[in-house]
């Protein structure tokens, strides 16, 4: 920067604190403008990406979401990619619940004792067993009980008493039944030895197994794979109409007041909340790429104005440096200096505020732009009718 420009700038000190006030104030509103809208961005990206969006299987009323007896079509359906048309690529955790009915073995209680099994595949599914809500289970075993296929229950404490005090075995007690499936009223009562791996507090009457050996256990004795209630998440946000054209063949919505229909349970996808969360952040984002144009648009009308002022109240100086020699390029350098170095300044104390470049870059660009129509006026002017107007 030459010396003369310099003494310039120091000259005008108002042309100065204007472009760096005015700087200030523009770059910090197009920085928050900039840094808001990558928020947005960022959160709709993780909304779509993470947000659980429940579905869960009910009778058509939508009055019941248990003892629904549904049969293995609709659970291959849900789970089997090799079903054409089938919703599996689009869910994921399967959920599920098995009820069976059961009578204990004699040989360990005095009396016949009926009991309630439930297998089940998250202990978010029973209250007894989710312990995260506080259910008090004593688990008699480190192995993880919900992914294991072995033959092991967690039995109510009244139970768990009394097998203790005939057990052999101090630690783990084993449960023999004699199970039947509702679904299967032809194939008699199953006989079927159980460890005690837990200790739940909750119904004195209900056994719970994990869902792996309920499925073998089925499969085996019962020769099909059915469940009592079902509930699932999508697998991809991005993909939901998919999922709802898919299930539409397999489900139909809740109609409280519907009757005997081809459907024969009804399927609700909870996503109200997750529209309403994406609405707001695409009008938000949308609000936002509505206003930075404008903004830069009066950037460059603000440009416009601060340099004409400036040009203006400096008229007589512009001529008598034409007079004296200076050539129309030479002011033309001179006007654009005088009006970029004050902005250099207010861009560079933004860039170390704010430290963001791109915005800083367009309101440079576009407050020049606006800057440009005052700085060419010097030029055209003749510096004798100027001079002589200023007499």
């Amino acid at each position: 920067m030459s010396p003369f420009l310099v003494k310039r700038l120091l000259r005008r000190p108002v042309l100065l604190g204007v472009n760096l006030l005015f700087c200030l104030c523009c770059c910090g509103l197009l920085c928050y403008l900039f840094g808001y809208l990558d928020r947005q961005h960022r959160e709709l990206n993780r909304v779509q990406d993470s947000y659980d969006i429940l579905c869960m299987v009910s009778n058509i009323q939508g009055s019941s979401t248990t003892g629904l007896r549904i049969g293995p079509d609709y659970l291959q359906a849900l789970a089997d990619p090799a079903v054409e048309g089938g919703a599996a690529p689009y869910i994921r955790d399967l959920q599920m619940t098995k009820e069976f009915y059961a009578t204990l073995a004699q040989n360990q209680a005095g009396q016949e004792q009926n009991l309630k099994i439930i297998g089940l595949t998250d202990p978010k599914l029973a209250p007894a067993l989710d312990e995260t809500t506080g259910a008090p289970v004593l688990w008699l075993t480190q192995e993880e009980f919900f992914h294991t296929q072995n033959p092991v229950c967690v039995v109510p404490e009244a139970m768990y008493q009394q097998l203790m005090e005939e057990a052999s075995s101090e630690f783990q007690p084993e449960l023999t039944i004699f199970l039947r499936d509702p679904l299967s009223p032809e194939v008699g009562p199953v006989e079927l030895t159980l460890t005690v791996v837990g200790v739940h507090a909750g119904d004195s009457s209900t056994v719970y197994l994990p869902w792996s050996c309920t499925q073998q256990l089925m499969e085996e004795r019962f020769h099909y794979v059915s469940c009592d209630s079902l509930q699932f998440y999508v697998r991809d946000n991005r993909q939901l109409q998919a999922l709802y054209d898919r299930v539409k063949h397999w489900f139909q919505p809740v109609d409280i007041q519907g009757g005997d229909t081809f459907y024969s349970y009804a399927l609700t996808i909870y996503d109200q909340q997750y529209w309403g969360t994406l609405a707001t952040l695409q009008q938000n984002i949308r609000r936002s790429q509505y206003t930075i144009p404008v903004l830069l648009v009066l950037v460059v009308l603000a440009g416009a104005l601060v340099s004409f002022l400036a040009v203006r109240s400096a008229r007589r100086s512009y001529a008598l440096m034409r007079v004296q020699g200076l050539s129309r390029a030479g002011l033309l350098s001179t006007v654009l200096a005088e009006l970029v170095l004050p902005t250099l300044a207010g861009c560079a104390l933004s860039a170390a505020v704010w430290q963001q470049w791109l915005p800083l870059a367009l309101f440079l660009v576009c407050y020049l732009v606006g800057g440009m129509a005052a700085a060419i006026r010097p030029m055209l002017d003749r510096p004798a009718v100027i001079l002589r107007q200023q007499e």
